[in-house]
């Protein structure tokens, strides 16, 4: 739930003008480069459950505990990601391009996905391309 809080704080920090009354910058700032890794796996975790689980009421808990498994794993305390978010979120240009490189980096990785799958489904014709979620057992 808090993730949807802070996607809805950039979307209301990003509809605001830039000004010089944006947050002060912390002085643990996250790194741009990590700040992406991050908002990308949030992404991914996030595309994952929302698949897997249709109301948000089930699978609120999960995604807050596996955010916080994702800031482990990157070694960042919440309130450190928190602070790092608004400060990037108060400069428009700044956070527009943090998002556009996470959705560049998502597509570069979707692009693979379907190159492989194509490339599965070259090699060996008799077997029908692996459809994402849905078992095999339901295709036939």
């Amino acid at each position: 739930m808090k993730l949807i809080y802070i996607v809805l704080i950039f979307i209301g920090c990003l509809s605001c003008t830039e000004s010089g009354n944006g947050f002060k910058q912390p002085i643990d700032l996250v790194p741009r480069d990590t700040t992406v890794m991050i908002l990308k796996e949030l992404s991914l975790l996030e595309s994952h459950v929302q698949n897997k689980y249709s109301h948000v009421a089930v699978f609120k808990d999960l995604m807050k505990n596996s955010g916080n498994e994702v800031l482990k794993k990157f070694n960042i305390k919440r309130l450190r990601f928190e602070k790092s978010i608004d400060f990037y979120a108060s400069h428009q240009d700044l956070m527009r391009s943090i998002y556009s490189e996470v959705l560049d980096s998502l597509n570069v990785e979707a692009s693979k996905i379907s190159e492989e799958v194509l490339e599965e489904s070259n090699s060996n014709p008799a077997v029908p391309p692996k459809l994402i979620g849905i078992p095999s057992s339901r295709l036939n």
